[in-house]
Protein backbone atom coordinates (compact mmCIF):
# COMPACT_ATOMS: atom_id res chain seq x y z
CA UNK A 1 0.00 0.00 0.00
CA UNK A 2 1.02 3.42 -0.98
CA UNK A 3 0.84 5.94 1.56
CA UNK A 4 2.73 9.34 0.22
CA UNK A 5 1.92 12.44 -1.54
CA UNK A 6 0.86 12.83 -5.38
CA UNK A 7 1.36 15.35 -8.06
CA UNK A 8 -0.74 16.18 -11.14
CA UNK A 9 -2.32 12.46 -9.88
CA UNK A 10 0.34 10.39 -9.69
CA UNK A 11 1.98 9.56 -6.72
CA UNK A 12 5.72 10.79 -6.43
CA UNK A 13 7.85 7.93 -5.54
CA UNK A 14 7.62 4.65 -7.61
CA UNK A 15 6.81 1.23 -6.24
CA UNK A 16 9.35 -1.14 -6.45
CA UNK A 17 7.00 -3.54 -8.54
CA UNK A 18 6.17 -1.92 -11.92
CA UNK A 19 5.28 -4.65 -14.48
CA UNK A 20 2.68 -3.14 -15.98
CA UNK A 21 2.52 0.39 -17.50
CA UNK A 22 0.16 2.73 -15.72
CA UNK A 23 -3.17 3.44 -17.07
CA UNK A 24 -3.84 6.75 -18.98
CA UNK A 25 -6.86 8.93 -17.21
CA UNK A 26 -9.90 8.13 -18.10
CA UNK A 27 -10.96 9.63 -21.34
CA UNK A 28 -13.33 12.58 -21.37
CA UNK A 29 -17.25 11.90 -21.86
CA UNK A 30 -17.83 12.66 -25.54
CA UNK A 31 -21.92 12.90 -25.37
CA UNK A 32 -22.15 16.28 -27.21
CA UNK A 33 -24.61 19.02 -26.70
CA UNK A 34 -27.55 17.95 -29.53
CA UNK A 35 -31.19 18.75 -29.19
CA UNK A 36 -31.83 18.47 -32.37
CA UNK A 37 -33.26 14.76 -33.36
CA UNK A 38 -32.52 12.91 -37.08
CA UNK A 39 -35.56 10.98 -35.71
CA UNK A 40 -37.97 10.95 -32.85
CA UNK A 41 -39.87 7.30 -32.33
CA UNK A 42 -41.98 8.17 -28.80
CA UNK A 43 -44.47 10.39 -27.00
CA UNK A 44 -45.07 14.11 -28.48
CA UNK A 45 -46.54 17.12 -26.34
CA UNK A 46 -49.49 18.99 -27.54
CA UNK A 47 -46.96 20.90 -30.08
CA UNK A 48 -45.70 17.59 -31.68
CA UNK A 49 -42.72 17.91 -30.21
CA UNK A 50 -40.94 15.22 -28.66
CA UNK A 51 -41.62 14.95 -24.71
CA UNK A 52 -41.98 11.35 -22.82
CA UNK A 53 -40.44 8.18 -23.49
CA UNK A 54 -38.73 7.02 -26.89
CA UNK A 55 -36.18 6.45 -28.95
CA UNK A 56 -34.26 9.67 -30.87
CA UNK A 57 -31.87 9.02 -33.55
CA UNK A 58 -29.29 11.77 -34.11
CA UNK A 59 -27.74 12.66 -37.78
CA UNK A 60 -24.55 11.93 -36.88
CA UNK A 61 -25.69 8.36 -35.88
CA UNK A 62 -25.85 8.43 -32.06
CA UNK A 63 -29.26 6.63 -30.81
CA UNK A 64 -30.83 7.96 -27.28
CA UNK A 65 -33.69 5.55 -25.43
CA UNK A 66 -35.31 7.19 -22.82
CA UNK A 67 -37.18 9.84 -21.50
CA UNK A 68 -37.44 13.61 -23.51
CA UNK A 69 -38.95 16.68 -21.46
CA UNK A 70 -38.96 20.30 -23.06
CA UNK A 71 -36.20 19.20 -25.61
CA UNK A 72 -33.96 17.80 -23.16
CA UNK A 73 -33.04 14.60 -22.03
CA UNK A 74 -34.38 13.59 -18.36
CA UNK A 75 -34.24 10.84 -15.81
CA UNK A 76 -33.52 7.07 -16.60
CA UNK A 77 -31.61 6.97 -20.09
CA UNK A 78 -29.16 5.07 -22.38
CA UNK A 79 -27.27 7.17 -24.95
CA UNK A 80 -25.42 4.76 -27.42
CA UNK A 81 -22.60 6.53 -29.39
CA UNK A 82 -21.93 5.20 -33.00
CA UNK A 83 -18.47 4.05 -33.60
CA UNK A 84 -16.14 6.25 -35.15
CA UNK A 85 -14.57 3.11 -37.57
CA UNK A 86 -15.63 -0.20 -39.16
CA UNK A 87 -15.48 -2.59 -36.41
CA UNK A 88 -15.23 -0.69 -33.16
CA UNK A 89 -17.77 -0.03 -30.48
CA UNK A 90 -18.87 3.35 -29.16
CA UNK A 91 -19.62 4.23 -25.58
CA UNK A 92 -22.65 3.88 -23.97
CA UNK A 93 -24.05 5.26 -20.84
CA UNK A 94 -27.22 3.94 -18.92
CA UNK A 95 -28.16 6.41 -15.99
CA UNK A 96 -29.78 9.60 -15.17
CA UNK A 97 -30.14 12.78 -16.66
CA UNK A 98 -30.74 16.29 -15.67
CA UNK A 99 -31.08 19.45 -18.52
CA UNK A 100 -29.53 17.09 -20.94
CA UNK A 101 -26.73 16.10 -18.76
CA UNK A 102 -25.56 13.52 -16.88
CA UNK A 103 -26.96 14.12 -13.38
CA UNK A 104 -27.14 11.37 -10.74
CA UNK A 105 -26.21 7.39 -11.08
CA UNK A 106 -25.14 5.76 -14.02
CA UNK A 107 -22.62 3.65 -15.87
CA UNK A 108 -20.59 4.63 -18.49
CA UNK A 109 -18.62 2.26 -20.60
CA UNK A 110 -16.20 3.96 -23.47
CA UNK A 111 -14.88 3.03 -26.34
CA UNK A 112 -11.46 1.52 -25.22
CA UNK A 113 -12.99 -0.80 -22.75
CA UNK A 114 -12.75 1.73 -19.91
CA UNK A 115 -15.59 1.31 -17.05
CA UNK A 116 -16.90 4.34 -14.64
CA UNK A 117 -19.72 2.91 -12.72
CA UNK A 118 -21.24 6.00 -9.61
CA UNK A 119 -22.56 9.40 -9.23
CA UNK A 120 -22.68 12.19 -12.07
CA UNK A 121 -23.10 15.84 -11.75
CA UNK A 122 -23.41 18.14 -14.49
CA UNK A 123 -21.63 15.55 -17.22
CA UNK A 124 -19.45 15.18 -14.99
CA UNK A 125 -17.47 12.46 -12.61
CA UNK A 126 -18.58 13.73 -9.45
CA UNK A 127 -18.99 11.89 -6.53
CA UNK A 128 -18.38 8.36 -5.29
CA UNK A 129 -17.60 6.41 -8.02
CA UNK A 130 -15.28 3.44 -9.53
CA UNK A 131 -12.85 3.82 -12.73
CA UNK A 132 -12.22 0.52 -14.26
CA UNK A 133 -9.37 0.78 -16.77
CA UNK A 134 -8.81 -1.31 -19.40
CA UNK A 135 -5.38 -2.84 -18.63
CA UNK A 136 -6.88 -4.10 -15.39
CA UNK A 137 -5.90 -0.82 -13.23
CA UNK A 138 -8.89 0.59 -11.12
CA UNK A 139 -9.75 3.57 -9.08
CA UNK A 140 -12.67 3.65 -6.34
CA UNK A 141 -13.38 7.30 -4.35
CA UNK A 142 -14.09 10.75 -5.19
CA UNK A 143 -14.52 12.94 -7.69
CA UNK A 144 -14.81 16.36 -8.73
CA UNK A 145 -15.30 18.02 -11.79
CA UNK A 146 -14.54 14.18 -13.75
CA UNK A 147 -11.27 14.00 -12.35
CA UNK A 148 -9.92 11.68 -9.09
CA UNK A 149 -10.09 14.32 -5.95
CA UNK A 150 -10.07 13.42 -2.42
CA UNK A 151 -9.80 9.99 -0.62
CA UNK A 152 -8.99 6.89 -3.16
CA UNK A 153 -7.88 3.59 -3.48
CA UNK A 154 -5.77 2.78 -6.66
CA UNK A 155 -4.79 -0.90 -7.70
CA UNK A 156 -2.58 -1.74 -10.23
CA UNK A 157 -2.90 -4.50 -12.68
CA UNK A 158 0.82 -5.23 -11.69
CA UNK A 159 -0.62 -5.77 -8.11
CA UNK A 160 0.19 -2.67 -6.31
CA UNK A 161 -2.82 -0.65 -3.97
CA UNK A 162 -2.58 3.15 -3.15
CA UNK A 163 -4.57 4.44 -0.56
CA UNK A 164 -4.26 8.08 -0.74
CA UNK A 165 -5.90 11.78 -1.53
CA UNK A 166 -5.94 12.97 -4.78
CA UNK A 167 -5.84 16.67 -5.84
CA UNK A 168 -7.75 17.92 -8.85
CA UNK A 169 -5.38 19.90 -10.49
CA UNK A 170 -6.97 21.98 -13.84
CA UNK A 171 -6.74 20.56 -16.98
CA UNK A 172 -4.50 23.67 -18.21
CA UNK A 173 -1.49 21.94 -16.40
CA UNK A 174 -1.84 19.55 -18.66
CA UNK A 175 -1.59 21.09 -22.55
Amino acid sequence: VYDGEYESQRQTEMPAKAAKPAAAPPPPDPEPEQEAYGTWEGERNEEKLPHGEGKATYPNGDIYFGRIENNMREKKGRYVWKPHAEGQQGGVYDGEYESNKKHGTGTMKYPDDGVYEGQWKSGMREGKGTFKYPNGDWYKGDWLGGRKSGTGTYFSFAGSCWVSRFESCPSSMFK
